[in-house]
């Protein structure tokens, strides 16, 4: 084959790519369960993974609803209803409790967070992957 990688590479790239999307997946659900950002069960069963090759380069492509994103997005905007945040403001000081917000940052912290793992794979354990090869036909040609 002509292109950026050898067969056994794209192999090699494709299995660690499908491996750390299921990683990926179970983290991502897993993290909506412990937050507690079910309405319905949509979110949780639409997050899917597919590992795919465009031109020359294999891709991992993460999808889900996109309600589920702009959740986390929303945590960070501010209500312009500014007469209500004077009074849930003044009604927390009397009370001297403390609303506190849902931690809804569930989608970013464990994408990008395993991004370096994932560089480090494709990056270090393919020189493992050939020699374990080689060694396996060193030693049924013997």
């Amino acid at each position: 084959m002509k292109g950026r990688f050898s067969e056994d590479e794209l192999q090699f790239i494709n299995e660690v790519l499908h491996k750390h999307g299921e990683y990926v997946k179970s983290l991502l659900k897993a993290d909506i369960n412990t937050k507690r950002l079910i309405k319905s069960r949509d979110l949780r069963a639409s997050i899917k993974n597919q590992d795919q090759v465009y031109g020359e380069s294999p891709v991992l492509q993460m999808s889900f609803l996109g309600y589920g994103r702009a959740i986390e997005i929303n945590w960070h905007k501010k209500s312009g209803n500014s007469l209500g945040m004077l009074m849930g403001s003044s009604n927390r000081q009397t009370l001297g409790k403390k609303k506190k917000k849902k931690n809804t940052r569930w989608y970013s912290r464990n994408v990008y967070g395993t991004l370096n793992n994932l560089i480090a794979i494709l990056l270090y354990e393919y020189a493992d992957h050939v020699r374990e090869a080689i060694k396996d036909n060193l030693e049924t040609n013997v």
